[in-house]
């Protein structure tokens, strides 16, 4: 941003659309999928779109990304999290991959209340081994 803050101020009014055929892509926000949305969110959100506006303007082809974390670490701990509470609906003790410490998700009502469900809506079918490595492995 301070290198397209720098761009303008030193050709001014003269970009507008001289840069035909360029792509840029502005990936922005990435907001943690698995926690609160705060005031920084937003600001980033904000600050992105203004860039992207910019770039636009200035003639570039411009992809807006807005990048999430589907597949990050708190994303697998969240899931993981929730297969353990669904195994012990069942009474079933399970090896803790994730290191022998329970996570905070574990603890969470809302984890507890969609382990429940996915016990209502698929009964012991996830308890196979071989259907756990589909999920967790990949």
């Amino acid at each position: 941003m301070v290198e397209s803050n720098k761009t303008l101020k030193k050709e001014g009014q003269n970009l507008y659309g001289e840069r035909k055929n360029v792509r840029v892509n502005i990936e922005y926000v990435s907001a943690n999928p698995t926690g609160y949305l705060h005031l920084a969110h937003f600001r980033h959100a904000f600050i992105g779109d203004a860039l992207a506006n910019v770039y636009q303007f200035c003639g570039y082809e411009v992809a807006r990304e807005y990048y999430v974390n589907d597949r990050g670490g708190q994303i697998a701990s969240l899931v993981y999290s929730i297969y353990l509470l669904y195994c012990q609906q069942w009474a079933k003790n399970v090896t803790d991959k994730m290191g022998g410490t329970k996570s905070e998700y574990v603890l969470s009502r809302a984890s507890q209340e969609i382990a429940k469900k996915l016990v209502e809506e698929w009964g012991d079918k996830y308890l196979n081994e071989e259907l756990k490595g589909e999920v967790f492995d990949a």
